[in-house]
């Protein structure tokens, strides 16, 4: 019985292989690599009408009303029923899919596999079926670079060269850069096989350094190599510097040739941009103090009464002077206090700077600390060498101003305090 049933197991199993295998197949051989070209070129789909296509390798950009948006593909031509994709509209409308998260800025690679099919107003459309994150540019890129062997240089600058454009066509800067890199490693190795003597190949690889690889030290230092070498010709000779001076503005410094940059930077100067982004060169210290104006004027921008810090350090100055005179400390930037005194010579009553007072009289209220004692020992002290009794300097100050008449009169003609004015009382 078991032997009987073996065959039809085993037949049972093989077309149970087959029906599993055959969709596989069948989509594999029906999906037909399109381009963004293919599905932008006018006219009707033709013999690949009604079939799966697949357009891999393409930017995503949004999903919406119904549409699955390209970057530079029109949003009509890709099309998603909703209703009967339900999940795959979901996904898409959240930046998601089966193998990945999407990036909001257009950024991410996708395949879309889709039926091919022809509209009336919008040309070839395609019926979308799925959509398939694929890896980013860099990451592709490399991964192809890594297959590639280092002393193939063809090979790694054509690599380079479609990398490219591809930056080029959707504006992808770190993908330039890595194109940059490849073609600086390429010429490098390609430099390490450079006859001696050969001024024409060095200066044709020197111009690819400039132009390809972006990297103009590399091709000063590779023109500097062919000036130094005594086998150059007299007309690569020329050339070179030529480009050295003209269309690389290098500078020999120091004996050896140098960008401008790097020539401005070894004398103390630095770069600056405007708002144009014009770059000009100016010295460390100037763009130091500059920047010091400019955090000053800020500060006072945001004040609304600058002046009013300046009176009140002046006042906090003030005040520290009488605390000097009553025997504090002295600080930084210390102005004591103006003592104002009469002018005597001119009559009963003497003239004040801002008014006259009694003669012989001190303004209480002009006067701080010890100034009035000072004051008194001076009067004794002069009094003594005139002769006078300490009553007749107690006196009235009319008899005093008339018993020494001349001194009275030759002070009256010079103000006795040599104050700072410019002190507010």
């Amino acid at each position: 019985m078991l032997l009987a049933r073996s065959p039809l197991r085993g037949a049972a199993s093989a077309l149970a292989l087959v029906l599993v295998a055959a969709p596989a197949a069948w989509a594999q051989e029906a999906a037909v690599p399109i381009t963004e070209k293919d599905l932008l070129a006018p006219g009707e789909w033709g013999p690949r009408e009604g079939k799966h296509v697949e357009l891999s390798n393409v930017k995503f950009k949004d999903f919406f009303r119904a549409n699955v948006r390209l970057v530079k593909i029109p949003s009509d031509k890709l099309v998603l029923d909703g209703e009967q994709r339900r999940a795959l509209a979901d996904a898409l409308a959240g930046w998601k899919t089966s193998t990945g998260v999407l990036d909001k800025k257009g950024r991410s690679n996708v395949k879309v596999v889709g039926i091919a099919r022809n509209d009336s107003s919008a040309g070839r459309i395609i019926d979308v079926e799925d959509v398939v994150k694929l890896p980013d540019d860099v990451e592709q890129f490399r991964s192809r670079l890594e297959k590639i062997a280092g002393t193939d240089v063809d090979g790694r600058m054509r690599l380079a060269e479609e990398a490219v454009r591809r930056a080029d066509f959707y504006g992808v800067d770190d993908l330039r850069d890595w194109a940059k890199q490849t073609y600086e490693g390429a010429l490098d190795a390609r430099r390490a096989t450079l006859p001696k003597g050969d001024g024409k190949a060095a200066i044709e690889l020197a111009l690819k350094y400039r132009d390809l690889a972006g990297s103009a030290q590399k091709a000063i230092d590779l023109l500097g190599d062919v000036l130094a070498d005594s086998a150059t010709a007299e007309a690569d000779h020329e050339r070179a510097l030529k480009l050295l001076e003209n269309d690389l503005g290098a500078v020999l410094h120091r004996g050896k040739w140098v960008s401008r940059e790097d020539f401005k930077t070894a004398l103390g100067f630095v770069p600056r941009k405007d708002a144009n982004g014009n770059v000009t060169w100016v010295r460390r210290e100037r763009l130091e103090f500059e920047q010091v104006v400019a955090k000053q004027r800020e500060l006072n921008r945001n004040d609304p009464n600058p002046r009013k810090s300046v009176r009140r350090g002046r006042e906090a100055g003030r005040g520290r002077g009488r605390d000097v005179q009553a025997g504090g400390r002295a600080d930084e930037g210390l102005r004591l206090p103006r003592v104002r005194r009469p002018v005597h010579g001119e009559g009963p009553l003497g003239r004040d700077r801002l008014g006259p007072v009694g003669h012989g009289r001190r303004d209480p209220d002009l006067l701080h600390g010890a100034e009035p004692d000072r004051e008194r020992q001076l009067g004794r002290d002069r009094g003594k060498e005139e002769g006078r009794t300490p009553a007749q300097e107690l006196g009235t100050g009319g008899s005093r101003a008339a018993s020494t008449p001349a001194r009275g009169a030759q002070r009256g003609a010079v103000e006795a305090d040599s104050c700072d004015d410019r002190v507010s009382p």
